[in-house]
């Protein structure tokens, strides 16, 4: 269930639940993460380095997909049972990506 989150006025903020979080190595050949919890709807995604990502069942990253800056954090809407992958745009890096509710 989806509660909103209140600012001292008052006034609702988005605020999403966080959950499990996974650590992907950001290279030269796509990587995916472990697939997402049944339950998942989004995902919070941000990496230490500028890189493609993409999602589904058996995603395969390349430079034709999603950008992403570095240290910039993105969220994604996703399916239970999904998988996000990411390869580099030009050097390697961490990218981390938390469930959310």
């Amino acid at each position: 269930m989806t509660r909103l989150q209140y600012d001292q006025l008052g006034k609702p903020i988005q605020a999403l639940q966080s959950g499990i979080t996974q650590r992907v190595s950001v290279g030269g050949a796509s990587v995916a993460s472990s697939a997402f919890a049944a339950k998942t709807r989004a995902v919070r995604i941000v990496s230490t380095t500028a890189c493609h990502y993409c999602v589904g069942e058996a995603p395969e990253a390349t430079t034709d997909h999603a950008y992403l800056p570095a240290e910039v954090v993105e969220f994604v809407a996703v399916n239970g049972g999904d998988k996000i992958a990411f390869v580099q745009a030009a050097s390697a890096g961490t990218a981390w990506i938390t469930e959310a509710d």
